[in-house]
Order: C-alpha cells, then sequence, then structure tokens
C-alpha cells in the first residue's frame, strides 16, 4: 500500500484541481488561482488530503523546468540578442530597486543586516511560472510590457546562484569570496559554452540525425541536448529552471524548434498544473488565522512596493505608462524560488521560524492573488488617464494640452500608435490634407513626430477620458496600430462604449484575433499573420509568371480559408523581361481566357477591346509560345494568356470585358498596386 502511495496522491491532487479549476471557469477566474486553491485544500494548512507533500513537489518542479525549456524554445539566440536591454538594465534596476528598499524595510523592523540582506533576496524574486503562464494566456509576451517582464525573470534566474553563494558567508558560515568567484566563473563558462554550442554545434547534430529519417532517434537527441545542458548548468550550481531556459534556446536556434514545443507542451501543461497546486500547499491556514492583519499587511506591503519599483524601473527605461503598470503589476508577487532562498537562510539562522512562517504565508497570499490582479491590470493601467504632468516630465504635450484648434476638430481620424505602421498612415494623411491626431503613450514616438510638425500627444487611448479629449466622438474614424495586443482589445472596446458609431480601423497579429476583436466593437480588422503571407503569396505566382485572373483566384481561395477579410489584394505588377522595358505612366496585366468568357472564340477586332476600353493587347501566349503584337483577326481561344496595356483603369476595363462583354460593369482598379516597372 505504501508503494502505491504516490499514485493515490496524485489521484486527489488532480480530482480536486480539476474540480476546483471547472468551478473557477464557471465564475471566470483564471486557472492558475484555482490550482492555488486546490493546493490550499489537500495540503496540510487545509484538509490534509495528501499524504506526502515532497512527493507533489519533486513532480512539480518538472513543470516549472518544461515551462523554462518551451520559454527558451521560443527565444532563439537572435531574439535572446534583442532581449539584452530588458535583461540587463531592467533586471539589474528592478533586483536593485527592489532589493534595497527590503533591507531598509527589514532593518527598520529591528533585523540585523546579514538577515535584512537576506529579506532583500527574498523580495526581489517574482514567480516566473505564474507571470509567464499568465502572459501567454492572454498573448502578451511579446507585447512592450510582456519583453520587458521576460527579461527581468530571466535576470533574477541569473541572480539566484550568487545569492545562493552569498548566504553561507553572510551566516559566517565559511565558503569565502574567492571560492564563491571560482563558482560563478564556472557559470559564466558553461552559460558562455553552451551558447556557442546553440549557435553551432547543436545545428549541425541535429540536421545530421534528421537526415537519416528516424523522427524517434531525432527527438531523442532533443532530450539528450536538452538533459545535457541541464546537466552542464547544475554542475555549476545554477538552477534546473535556467539550465532548462539555456536548453530552449540551444534548441530553438535549429529548424526542429517548432516540433520541441509541440512534443513539450501537453507534458509542460500538466507538470505545471502540479507546480501551482504545490505552491498552495505550502499555505500555513493557521498562520494566517493566528495572525491575519501581519500577514495579510506584509502581503499588500509586499504587493504595492514591489508594483511601483518595477513599474518606476519600466519608466527608467522610457517605456509607456500603461507597458510600466502592466510590468510592475505583474512582478509584485513573491517567487518560487524565494522559497529555496528561504529555506537556506532558516537552515543557516538568518532568520527565525516564527518569521519564517509568516513571510512564507505572505508569499503565498501574494501568489494567489496574482492571476486576477493580471486580469484586471488593463483596467489600472487605464486609470492614468489625464496624464498632463508626466507628459511635461517626459517633454511631450497629452491631450488635455492640445490647442483649442485641434479639441474643436471634425471629421478627423485619430491614430493610436506611431511606429511603422502609423507612420505611413500619418504620411499619407497628410499628403491627402485630411484632418487627424496622433495619440500614443510611447514619448520619443510622440517626441519625433512633434519635431515633425505633426499633431502628436501623448495619451493612453485605453481610457475613455482621453479619447473623448481627443474628440472621438466627432472623428470619422479611429485607427489602432499598436503593438501590444492587450492595449488593442481594451481601446476596440472602450471605444465603442464611447463612440459607437465611429469606425473602428484595427491591426492584430494573428488571424485568431479578429473575431474577438469584431464582437468588441471593431469596424475593420487586419492581420498581419495573414496579410504578409498574402503579400509573400501573390509576389511568389507573379514571379513565375501565372496570370493576374488565376493569382486573385488563388488568394480569394487562400482567404476564404483564413476566415473572412475586408482587404483587397495588393498583387506585385506583372515583370516579363521578354516583353521589354514598358513605360513608367502604363501597367502591364495578363489574363487567361476561360472556356466560358465572353471573349472566347471572338477576334481581337471584333471584340472592340480597344475602342471600349482603351487597353490594348500587346501580346498573347498559346501553348507556351509568346507572340508579340498579334493581328487584329487573331482570335481570343480558350487558355490564352493575354497580355494587356493600359492604364490601371483601362487593363481593369480590359479584363472585365474580356470575361463579361459588355453587359459587365466595370470594376475599378485594385488600390495599392504599384506601377509596372
Amino acid at each position: 500500500m505504501h508503494e502505491s502511495g504516490w499514485l493515490a496522491d496524485l489521484v486527489v491532487v488532480f480530482a480536486v484541481a480539476v474540480a476546483v479549476a471547472l468551478l473557477f471557469a464557471r465564475l471566470r477566474l483564471p486557472a492558475v488561482t484555482g490550482f492555488l486553491v486546490a493546493g490550499v485544500l489537500v495540503g496540510p494548512g487545509g484538509l490534509a488530503l495528501v499524504e506526502s507533500t515532497e512527493r507533489i513537489s519533486t513532480l512539480a518542479e518538472i513543470g516549472v523546468v518544461l515551462l523554462l525549456f518551451t520559454v527558451g524554445l521560443e527565444l532563439s539566440l537572435d531574439h535572446l540578442r534583442r532581449l539584452w536591454r530588458p535583461v540587463a538594465v531592467g533586471g539589474t534596476l528592478q533586483v536593485v530597486l527592489t532589493g534595497l528598499a527590503g533591507f531598509a524595510a527589514a532593518r527598520l523592523l529591528g533585523f540585523a543586516e546579514p538577515s535584512a540582506v537576506l529579506a532583500a533576496f527574498l523580495v526581489a524574486m517574482s514567480s516566473t511560472a505564474i507571470v509567464l503562464r499568465a502572459l501567454a494566456a492572454r498573448g502578451e509576451t511579446e507585447a512592450p510590457h510582456g519583453r520587458l517582464v521576460v527579461g527581468v525573470l530571466i535576470f533574477q534566474d541569473l541572480c539566484v546562484v550568487p545569492m545562493m553563494l552569498a548566504l553561507p558567508m553572510l551566516a559566517g558560515a565559511g565558503g569565502g569570496a574567492l571560492a564563491a568567484l571560482e563558482v560563478a566563473g564556472k557559470a559564466v563558462a558553461v552559460v558562455a559554452g553552451t551558447l556557442v554550442l546553440g549557435r553551432f554545434a547543436v545545428p549541425w547534430l541535429l540536421r545530421r540525425v534528421a537526415a537519416q529519417g528516424s523522427r524517434e532517434v531525432l527527438l531523442l537527441t532533443v532530450v539528450l541536448v536538452s538533459a545535457g545542458t541541464l546537466w552542464a548548468t547544475a554542475q555549476t550550481g545554477l538552477s534546473m529552471a535556467l539550465g532548462a531556459f539555456l536548453a530552449g534556446v540551444v534548441v530553438a536556434g535549429t529548424p526542429f524548434g517548432r516540433q520541441a514545443i509541440s512534443d513539450a507542451l501537453p507534458l509542460r501543461d500538466i507538470f505545471l498544473s502540479l507546480f501551482f497546486v504545490s505552491v498552495g500547499m505550502l499555505l500555513d491556514v493557521a498562520t494566517v488565522a493566528e495572525r491575519p492583519l501581519l500577514v495579510l499587511g506584509l502581503a499588500l506591503a509586499l504587493l504595492a512596493g514591489k508594483a511601483l519599483l518595477a513599474g518606476a524601473a519600466a519608466l527608467v527605461l522610457r517605456m509607456p505608462v500603461r507597458a510600466a503598470v502592466l510590468a510592475g503589476v505583474a512582478l509584485a508577487q513573491v517567487g518560487e524560488f524565494s522559497f529555496v532562498l528561504l529555506t537556506a537562510g532558516t537552515g543557516l539562522g538568518l532568520i527565525d521560524a516564527e518569521s519564517a512562517r509568516v513571510f512564507l504565508a505572505a508569499a503565498v497570499v501574494t501568489m494567489l492573488v496574482t492571476p486576477p490582479v493580471i486580469a484586471l491590470s488593463p483596467r489600472l493601467a487605464a486609470g492614468a488617464a489625464r496624464m498632463g504632468a508626466l507628459g511635461r516630465l517626459l517633454g511631450v504635450r497629452s491631450v488635455d494640452e492640445s490647442p483649442e484648434a485641434h479639441r474643436r476638430l471634425e471629421g478627423h481620424v485619430i491614430l493610436a500608435g506611431f511606429g511603422t505602421g502609423g507612420r505611413m498612415i500619418a504620411d499619407a494623411l497628410r499628403e491627402l490634407e485630411l484632418p487627424y491626431m496622433v495619440v500614443d503613450l510611447n514619448a520619443e514616438s510622440v517626441r519625433r513626430a512633434e519635431a515633425d510638425g505633426l499633431p502628436a500627444y501623448y495619451g493612453d487611448v485605453t481610457s475613455a477620458e482621453v479619447l473623448r479629449l481627443s474628440g472621438l466622438e466627432r472623428a470619422a474614424a479611429f485607427v489602432l496600430v499598436l503593438s501590444d495586443p492587450g492595449a488593442t482589445r481594451r481601446a476596440v472596446e472602450v471605444a465603442h462604449g464611447v463612440a459607437p458609431r465611429v469606425p473602428i480601423l484595427a491591426r492584430c497579429r494573428f488571424a485568431g484575433e479578429v473575431e474577438d476583436l469584431r464582437r468588441r466593437g471593431a469596424t475593420l480588422v487586419v492581420p498581419a499573420e495573414v496579410e504578409s503571407s498574402v503579400e509573400v503569396l501573390a509576389g511568389l505566382l507573379r514571379l513565375r509568371g501565372v496570370p493576374r485572373n488565376v493569382i486573385d483566384a488563388r488568394i480569394e481561395a487562400a482567404r476564404a480559408a483564413a476566415g473572412p477579410l475586408e482587404r483587397r489584394l495588393t498583387v506585385p505588377p506583372t515583370a516579363r523581361p521578354d516583353l521589354g522595358d514598358l513605360l513608367r505612366q502604363v501597367r502591364l496585366e495578363s489574363y487567361l481566357v476561360g472556356a466560358a468568357d465572353w471573349a472566347a472564340g471572338k477576334s481581337i477586332l471584333e471584340s472592340q477591346i480597344r475602342s471600349a476600353t482603351g487597353a490594348s493587347v500587346a501580346a498573347l501566349r498559346r501553348a507556351g509560345k509568346l507572340q508579340s503584337n498579334p493581328p487584329a483577326d487573331e482570335r481570343f481561344a480558350a487558355g490564352d494568356i493575354v497580355y494587356l496595356i493600359g492604364t490601371g483603369e483601362e487593363v481593369a476595363r480590359a479584363a472585365d470585358w474580356l470575361a463579361g462583354g459588355p453587359g459587365r460593369a466595370a470594376a475599378p482598379p485594385s488600390a495599392g498596386v504599384p506601377p509596372a516597372r
């Protein structure tokens, strides 16, 4: 019976976790919070349904390892290089600021200096598992605040090793600075070596294995590389979580990273759920009941203090206020590595058992409330509606400081976001002399726009007050080209509530986001994922010489498969070296004659295409042979490729004429197609 005890514990844990998670789903609360509550129920501080919490904790560690492995899989070496600023600068600022605050608070409470340093270590950590799970669920890992949070969490994991090495020295237990430097040097060498192997050796090895055609051997090789990375990092005292992250980064640099993600995701989700349950088990309900004001007060102080300091670090990096608020809230809880540091510090006598229990209870409370707080954080960020003082501090104008003429604008376009896409739209509106104003939370973007003489203002478009100050009720359209999907969703919802009749045009990243934005009130949603693929497909087919109407048909089929989209295709101009150079003011388009087309069987003269449309037949390709300047008595046949030359409108009318003759209305030219070169 004893041998099956671990299995009985797992059955109890999963049964309670499923029941609580289903209840939380009905209440529309985050599943992670449900798992944490399930842990409180089955743990020793609750109903004590689990015989051995150590077994569950051991399995739960696998969840954290798999989480960091999949995070690494999504961050190749090139991507990681772009994260250096959030990791190095953002991470340093957050850890140092939070650590100093923790040290000062501990000293004010009467703790000795070594204990105060331990307190600084404890409060500096945030929960990698909870935060990354929450960001991934909201699709915000690649948002500006998401990149900062990921960078800070990576830096925190790197800090665990020197913190663990420092504890014995703080307790006077020996080790010495020289030994610590030796271990730190080994850690740096292992990390650097791992990244070098990930750039050169591992891709070569996996390509050789993949060439053998055995999926099983390839999967085992990926496991070998990952396990080897974990072992190498463990030899220097680095955490398994950091080792798993490095292993993921190594595999991500190969063509097999996406397959590794799909293989790891199911196991990750199972074991990560166990991790959240194991954290809930740590909550000592008796300690909370005995000293509720102390535990809850400490938890509140930790959440508020860490959120403010992490947000301040984001502002130092000149991030938008919204991103700073979201990052601060995401990093406000105490992390799982704090438990490791607390256990080690208690064993070394750096903190007494009673203080450790109180801190542990408060830390678990911060983790319990983190998922719902993160879910509410967009509304908290929108609370900073009028930011005139902050705008002046950053050297830009806020919306409420706009000139009287801009406050009275009517029929104008409000453009949210001033990156590459926003700049293109603003330039077009300016050239067409259409009234508009730019509203953005990125002070640098606003400052550049102001320097160019554009009507740009500092403001949060997720705030109803900012939208009203921008004159949304009188606007002709509200255009969103933001890089933060969460901000886009919130802005669409708020704008639709403020001015339901104003069209809302939004850009999103993925096709799966289109319907959600439409439900929130967007009039037109353009997914970058689909549009970029459409442009690549159009360019490829044109490069291969496929006729224009066939390209249109293929694109329509692709769009139908992707879902209903409202944007017309931009097809690159035909480039046919065998037809010679064409004048810039005319366009060359090809048309495939179908058996049911009106022109099939008629001669060029009988079709009257020149007099009816203004376009000319420049050439005809039949059975692979090109005939330039075909005679007037040449008859069109099914399968012919007709090359039409004229202006954009003329060739569009000619294509319609060939298809339907005089009874078919001419279609307008496709917008945005560049002239032939």
